[in-house]
């Protein structure tokens, strides 16, 4: 059993960039700067995002608290923080569009232009009935793909469908942290004051599947692909992903087969800018039962988990309940 010291040791998630900066190149008096932002600071005070800015110039961070992705950091001796060999977790989706390169990759694979033109939000369902009446501001809109991406230069005018998938994550807020960093003189991390991980679950099977089940069978109808961004972390939360085979097909007829075209992306150990991993083409049905990354227990397994519980009397009450007659 772990003792009670090795557990205040054991590895926990905490800033890894804050306001566009990995926050290990952040001199104290930013990091003070940016918790003060963060805590308590105005429109007005918050710094522009590095990434959307790449789309947008000058646009300012709108993330709540400006923390652009979560890192796993191990405890030194004192109270500073070495980061673990864990992958970093990107918590704003706007972290994609570093440089535009992932959008230029997504472009260059489906539509054959690395300079697509870019639309914002585009409203893709409508609601139906009395509820449709108290929104008149976004005229019946409800439901928006992330980015759609054009190429102006066809006759045609071909476009896709763009998803930057982040995560959330469950547990303490990041509010320690800033309470912590808003004091600090170190010039190294510290080390995270609470505790919470990256939510895949809630990221992956609860909040993208229901989105690719909405959107991908009428993005088929109309002939269009939908791409999905997600980094090594998400990535690697997920079960095996099936690719689309053709049997002696170039990678124009996968695309020409598929329906969700995945984007995965990585943090450069050195200068932690995205390192582009891969694209693979595949199914609906392949990419949500890859997101579920689950399957049923056999039989067998499942009733003898459920004799165990009904045979251990300090589940009584608890988790085992009797009907009186």
């Amino acid at each position: 059993m772990a003792t009670k010291k090795a557990a205040h040791l054991s590895p926990r998630y905490g800033i890894a960039e804050w306001y566009g900066t990995d926050i290990r190149a952040l001199s104290p008096a930013r990091r003070k700067e940016f918790a003060k932002v963060s805590l308590q600071g105005g429109p007005r005070d918050v710094p522009p995002c590095p990434f959307l800015g790449a789309v947008l110039p000058g646009a300012l961070c709108n993330k709540a608290g400006g923390v652009c992705s979560t890192r796993s950091y191990k405890k030194t001796a004192v109270r500073f923080a070495i980061p673990t060999n864990d992958p970093v977790a990107t918590l704003c989706p706007m972290r994609f569009l570093e440089d535009a390169s992932i959008l230029r990759w997504v472009g260059e694979v489906i539509l054959g232009t690395r300079s697509p033109w870019l639309v914002k939000e585009v409203p893709f369902l409508e609601k139906l009935g009395t509820a449709a009446a108290d929104d008149e501001k976004n005229a019946h809109k409800a439901g928006r793909i992330d980015w759609v991406l054009v190429n102006p230069t066809s006759k045609s005018l071909p476009w896709c469908a763009l998803e930057t998938q982040a995560v959330y994550f469950s547990g303490d807020s990041m509010a320690s942290e800033f309470k912590a960093y808003e004091t600090a003189d170190d010039q190294r991390p510290l080390f995270p004051i609470g505790k919470r991980r990256p939510d895949y679950r809630s990221s992956g099977p609860k909040r993208l599947a229901p989105q690719l089940q909405v959107k991908v069978p009428t993005l088929g109808n109309w002939g269009r692909k939908i791409a999905v961004v997600v980094d090594r972390y998400f990535y690697e939360n997920m079960s095996a992903l099936a690719e689309v085979e053709i049997r002696g097909g170039d990678e124009q007829d996968k695309l020409d087969n598929s329906e969700v075209i995945w984007f995965v992306v990585d943090y450069d150990s050195k200068s932690s800018k995205f390192i582009h991993v891969k694209h693979i083409f595949s199914k609906l049905n392949e990419s949500v039962s890859a997101l579920n990354a689950t399957q049923p227990i056999s039989k067998k397994q499942f009733e003898k988990e459920l004799k165990a519980l009904l045979d251990d009397q300090s589940k009584l009450g608890s988790k085992v309940f009797k009907l009186g007659k």
